[in-house]
C-alpha cells in the first residue's frame, strides 16, 4: 500500500470510527445506567461526557490515528512549546469572565457571597470538557482532520476547514436528536467548527482551541453574568485570529 493509499485508508477509517462513536455515545452510552450511577457516586467528576470521550480519545486517537495511522503527538497538535501560552490565554479568559460576572453582581446590588447555584456543579462539567469532549473533538477535527483533508483537496487548507466544520456539524445530529433539539442548531455547531478550524490554522495551538472550546461549552462563572457567557471566549477567539502566527509554537 502506497503512502497516499494508507493515508486515505486511515482517514476513511477514522471518519467511520468517529461517526460510529457519535451514534453509540448518544443513543447508548450516555443513557446507560452504570455511567449515570458512576456520575452520581462521584458528584459528576466522572461524568458520562468525561468517561465516554476519554475512551473515544484512547481508541480513535491513540488506537487508530497513532497506532495505525502513525501520527505523533506533535503532528496532532500537542506541542509543549505552546502549552504555556494556551493555558495563559484560557486562564485570562476565564478571569475576564469572572470579572464581568462580578461587575454584574455588584451592579445588581447582590452580595458577592451569593455564588451562582450552578457554579459548584459546573466545575466537574468543565473537567469533562477539558479532558473529554473538547479534548477529543479538537484533536480529531482540528488537529488531525483539517490536515488530512488538506492533502485531499490539493493543499487548500481553507477548503479543508469548511469540510471539517461540515462534518463536525453533522456529527452533532445524534446529540440534538436525543435531546429533542431542532436541527437548526447544526448551524451554530458548524460555524463553531469553522471558527475553531481557522483558529487552529492561524495559531497552530491545539491547547488554546481545547481551552476556549471548553469555556464556550461550560463558562463556569461564580456569579450570573449580565452578558452572554459565551461572549468573552468568542471575543478572545477573534483576538487570537488577529494575532495569528504570533501565537504559533517555536520550533522544537
Amino acid at each position: 500500500m502506497s503512502d497516499p493509499e494508507r493515508r486515505r485508508f486511515v482517514l476513511a477509517g477514522g471518519l467511520i470510527l468517529n461517526f460510529g462513536f457519535g451514534l453509540t455515545a448518544n443513543l447508548v452510552a450516555f443513557q446507560a445506567t452504570p455511567l449515570r450511577s458512576l456520575a452520581l457516586s462521584t458528584d459528576n467528576w466522572l461524568s458520562p461526557t468525561l468517561v465516554v470521550n476519554a475512551l473515544a480519545f484512547c481508541i480513535i486517537v491513540g488506537g487508530w490515528l497513532v497506532a495505525v495511522g502513525q501520527e505523533s503527538a506533535a503532528s496532532l497538535g500537542f506541542r509543549r512549546s505552546n502549552l504555556g501560552i494556551g493555558i495563559g490565554i484560557c486562564a485570562a479568559t476565564w478571569i475576564a469572565m469572572q470579572a464581568i460576572a462580578t461587575i454584574g453582581q455588584v451592579a445588581s446590588g447582590l452580595p458577592l457571597s451569593a455564588i451562582a447555584p450552578g457554579f459548584p456543579g459546573a466545575m466537574p462539567v468543565l473537567l469533562g470538557q477539558l479532558a473529554g469532549n473538547a479534548l477529543y473533538e479538537e484533536t480529531f477535527y482540528r488537529g488531525y482532520l483539517i490536515r488530512a483533508l488538506t492533502r485531499e483537496v490539493g493543499g487548500r487548507n481553507w477548503a479543508a476547514v469548511f469540510l471539517a466544520a461540515a462534518l463536525f456539524g453533522v456529527m452533532h445530529i445524534p446529540n440534538y436528536w436525543v435531546r429533542g433539539m431542532s436541527l437548526g442548531f447544526l448551524v451554530p455547531a458548524t460555524l463553531a467548527g469553522i471558527l475553531f478550524g481557522f483558529l487552529y490554522l492561524r495559531t497552530r495551538n491545539l491547547w488554546l482551541c481545547i481551552g476556549l472550546h471548553s469555556l464556550l461549552n461550560v463558562p463556569a462563572t461564580l456569579w450570573e453574568s449580565p452578558m452572554p457567557a459565551y461572549l468573552a471566549p468568542t471575543v478572545v477567539v477573534f483576538l487570537c485570529l488577529g494575532l495569528g502566527s504570533r501565537l504559533r509554537p517555536r520550533a522544537e
